[in-house]
């Protein structure tokens, strides 16, 4: 269920959007997104702009990259191959590359 949170800091309330569901039986808080304050709040509610985000962070960037890194200095297609034998006449990749 997700509801609007107020949190006062000094004299101004920042709004968060929160998530919340049942984990081991009790609620708890999965989710929190940060609104702003009632005038960006407001502003987004007319069409208007409250600002772009500040900062931002991306978890998953390079994870595939650095994956085919590892793979490459494993061998792991070479070795896949080894074991499989050669490859069909009509076949793009060899198997160890389809499987990597």
């Amino acid at each position: 269920m997700a509801y609007l949170v107020g949190k006062k800091q000094g004299n101004k309330t920042y709004y968060y959007l929160t998530e919340s569901a049942r984990v081991d039986g009790k609620p708890r808080i999965v989710s929190q997104r940060y609104l702003g304050s009632a005038e960006d709040v407001t502003a987004l509610l007319e069409g208007g702009s409250a600002g772009g985000p500040k900062r931002s962070r991306h978890l998953s960037f390079g994870d595939v990259a650095a994956t085919w890194s590892v793979i490459e200095r494993l061998g792991i297609a070479g070795i896949v191959d080894e074991v499989v034998g050669p490859r069909r006449s009509d076949a793009g990749a060899s198997f160890g590359t389809y499987i990597a």
